[in-house]
């Protein structure tokens, strides 16, 4: 259920709500097998799988110059017309598409420069040097927002 979760991406809620119901069903039979000394394991959200994988290829395209997938490079976002403590973070910002259906809004691009911009407003991650050292940091800035 984590192999490719991009190809998921646009799929309805509902569906997706069905993948998350057997992960929880895995999740407990998991559970009921783990003595009962030792902490069970954590499952990570399928939402959240998707949003880092989703962040560390928008990573690609706009970080590194050698990637096949540069031609999905966004514009950057428009200036500042006043500064804030935030204004140095808006250079990492790109465009967000118009979207006039909720299935393109689910679809990388959109939802993923949406998210981009969030994280570029949130933090300084997307000065990092290396995939694996934004991955990392996405994973942990990812779970502050995970319900449960």
């Amino acid at each position: 259920m984590e192999y490719s979760p991009l190809a998921w991406l646009s799929y309805p809620p509902t569906h997706l709500a069905f993948l998350d119901t057997v992960q929880n069903r895995a999740q407990r039979l998991v559970e009921r097998k783990t003595p009962v000394n030792e902490p069970p394991p954590h499952f990570q959200s399928l939402q959240h799988w998707r949003d880092v994988a989703g962040l560390c290829v928008f990573y690609k395209i706009h970080k590194e110059n050698s990637s096949p997938l540069t031609s999905l490079r966004l514009p950057p976002a428009d200036a500042p017309t006043y500064g804030t403590r935030n204004a140095s973070n808006r250079i990492q910002e790109v465009q967000v598409l118009f979207t006039r259906t909720e299935l393109y809004l689910r679809s990388f691009l959109p939802k993923f420069s949406r998210m981009w911009n969030i994280l570029a407003q949130q933090t300084n991650l997307l000065y990092l040097d290396t995939l694996q050292l934004f991955k990392s940091a996405v994973n942990a800035w990812r779970l502050q927002y995970e319900p449960g």
